[in-house]
């Protein structure tokens, strides 16, 4: 579990049916002290040959969700 902008993310790779790994990551309310899911991000379109790389896309995904978040409270 990582954090950014005080979020907790999580990310994994999801194996894909035929051969790859595509990428899911979870962002988590900061203000709660149970961990509540606030978004849950998959992208099952885009296949990527390598775990690492579907891990890397899942991180970028929930820091573009959580920039795009906190900007739109503003």
């Amino acid at each position: 579990m990582e954090t950014y902008k005080n979020c907790p993310i999580y990310t994994f790779a999801v194996p894909a049916l035929a051969s790859g790994w595509y990428a899911h990551g979870t962002v988590f309310d900061p203000g709660t002290k149970m961990l509540t899911e606030l978004q849950r991000l998959e992208c099952i379109d885009t296949i990527f040959l390598k775990k690492e790389e579907a891990e890397a896309h899942a991180l970028m995904l929930c820091k573009s969700w959580i920039d795009q978040y906190w900007k739109d409270l503003s």
